[in-house]
């Protein structure tokens, strides 16, 4: 048996999604732009969990969430709009091998939002949710090169 690779995951849920001639009314234009800018993103031992984002009013259009499983700590995307991204998944594969990810260490995630509704690239935004680990948004700060502003009390 043939296992799909990522990108013909990507591609077969798609087919489904827009199926029973709904493509056109849900991606509108930018369902090649989903085949091309999301498979670099797909990265990691398990397949992401992927939101579709499709509007409830207006002109249809698709954006996608990727919410990241496992990652070794050499992982990397090679894609443009990826930017500068090896130190935040460097970061989440030394969460992840603390085991703060699952639900007993507090259900840490990190993914990416990318925009397929412009015709031209837009750099990916970055998604990153502690839950209960407020502990680590100060060191995601700083591997996303941000310094976080002291607290005032």
């Amino acid at each position: 048996m043939l296992v799909p690779t990522y990108a013909e995951t990507l591609e077969m849920l798609c087919i489904q999604a827009g199926g029973n001639d709904r493509a056109e009314e849900l991606f509108g234009g930018c369902l090649q732009n989903v085949m091309r800018r999301v498979p670099p993103f797909l990265v990691g031992s398990s397949f992401p969990e992927m939101y579709l984002e499709f509007p409830l009013a207006g002109d249809p259009f698709c954006d996608l969430t990727l919410l990241l499983g496992e990652l070794s700590t050499e992982c990397r995307i090679d894609s443009p709009i990826a930017a500068d991204t090896d130190s935040l998944l460097g970061f989440y594969s030394k969460v992840q091998a603390n085991g703060l990810c699952t639900k007993d260490g507090g259900g840490v995630s990190f993914g990416f939002e990318i925009d397929c509704s412009s015709p031209d690239p837009v750099a990916a935004g970055v998604y990153f949710q502690p839950r209960k680990r407020h502990e680590l948004v100060r060191p995601f700060c700083e591997a996303a090169g941000m310094r976080p502003q002291p607290t005032s009390t």
